[in-house]
């Protein structure tokens, strides 16, 4: 786990430990909501297409999809998240059948912020030339011809779920590829350790919190502070629902780790 990913998660739970202290516990009921990634895996199963998502992507919604098609049920869970867009992504047949994951998602983000439309880049030593075209009008036949250009795309989509918004300050302080390595690093990270058993993660984590601990400590008393700022600012914007979700969760955590269980 990164060290700012720690001192957030830390910091959110002290404040959800605070408030279930002033009684803000009170909406201790589980909404039934569960986590966007799920719901979009489970799309994925059902429909047997591709749907590629990464670290952006957050946030709890209905685990009920109404729509039987799968672009209404991504209309359905996408608008539940603030931010959160999909869009059908067709590939090259000369890239192969399997393109990079990592890299169709950062160019869909990459393509979706770019404010600026109808531009040509001419790299006139290798008569070479990048264009781009924002919101191209296009008609219902479109996809069938995609085969049939030059060069040839897939006809397959790809089906692609981001969330723009979620990584825009930290492009302005960063720079696209540096958000991109570090939501390829965040994803990876969180692959892993979901393929870990218990003690392996926790063997994990041990050893995440020594590196910690080694830091200079000028160093980590500034990204302490970093994380906790994160954490308030992160309650601060959280909707009403996830707060009480948190809180509950909070709470069971610590009700475990204090060996307090609750009273029925």
């Amino acid at each position: 786990m990164t060290r700012n990913a720690v001192w957030t998660i830390l910091a959110c739970l002290a404040v959800i430990c605070s408030h279930a202290q002033q009684g803000g516990a009170r909406g201790n009921q589980n909404d039934g909501r569960t986590d966007v990634r799920d719901v979009l895996a489970q799309l994925e199963k059902k429909h047997e297409v591709p749907v590629w998502f990464d670290a952006t992507v957050t946030g709890r919604v209905n685990p009920k999809v109404e729509a039987e098609d799968l672009e209404g049920a991504l209309n359905e869970v996408t608008r539940q998240v603030v931010g959160m867009t999909w869009r059908k992504v067709f590939v090259r047949k000369e890239l192969g059948a399997q393109p990079d994951k990592a890299k169709i998602l950062a160019a869909v983000r990459n393509l979706l912020s770019i404010e600026a439309s109808g531009l040509m880049v001419l790299d006139t030593a290798n008569s070479r030339v990048n264009s781009f075209i924002k919101d191209w009008p296009v008609d219902s036949e479109f996809e069938k011809g995609l085969e049939k250009m030059e060069p040839a795309y897939r006809g397959e989509p790809i089906y692609v779920v981001v969330n723009p918004r979620a990584v825009s300050a930290l492009a302005a302080s960063m720079g696209s590829e540096g958000v991109d390595r570090y939501l390829s690093m965040q994803q990876n990270m969180l692959d892993m350790l979901g393929q870990m058993t218990p003690e392996e993660r926790q063997k994990a984590m041990r050893e995440g919190m020594n590196m910690w601990m080694n830091m200079n400590p000028e160093l980590r008393g500034q990204m302490m502070m970093e994380g906790m700022r994160m954490g308030m600012d992160m309650w601060e914007k959280m909707p009403e629902s996830e707060r009480r979700m948190m809180m509950e969760q909070g709470m069971r955590m610590f009700e475990q780790f204090m060996g307090n269980p609750r009273r029925p």
